[in-house]
């Protein structure tokens, strides 16, 4: 009688994991988002310049974000709910992705102030999308 337990030999889960770009692209950005860190701890730069690299530096999290939550809302054998959910974190991330580079744009190319803007329903779409994910996951019943 086979064993249910078993799971393939590290050599092989390491191979899996390798090729996986989910993988490579959390790597990535934990690195990345290190650098960040300790550039934003170091001083460096002039105000506009450390305000528009504040603005730019997320634009890549977030692009990351969005592709990660629909990579893993695409994994076989997933329950429905879970991968409902997912899907609606990456549009949400995505709803951020939009609003930072608008704001960007808005405040380095138009030279204009974006507290107060129109930019700010972008990010709002992000708050129920995340929540109707949340929502989607599967509950345990209660008894």
């Amino acid at each position: 009688m086979p064993d249910q337990h078993y799971s393939p030999e590290p050599d092989v889960r390491l191979g899996a994991w390798i090729r996986d770009w989910g993988n490579a692209l959390t790597v990535a950005i934990l690195l990345y988002a290190s650098f960040y860190l300790v550039w934003t701890n170091t001083g460096w730069g002039s105000p506009m310049l450390r305000h528009a690299i504040g603005l730019l530096a997320f634009l890549p999290m977030n692009a990351a974000a969005t592709a990660l939550a629909w990579h893993a809302s695409a994994r076989p054998n997933q329950d429905p709910g879970v991968a409902r959910g997912l899907r609606l974190f990456g549009f949400g991330y995505l709803c951020c992705l939009v609003g930072n580079t608008a704001q960007l744009y808005v405040t380095h190319v138009l030279h204009a102030d974006s507290t107060d803007s129109w930019i700010n329903l972008l990010y709002f779409g992000m708050y129920p999308l995340v929540l109707a994910g949340l929502l989607s996951f599967p509950r345990e019943r209660r008894s």
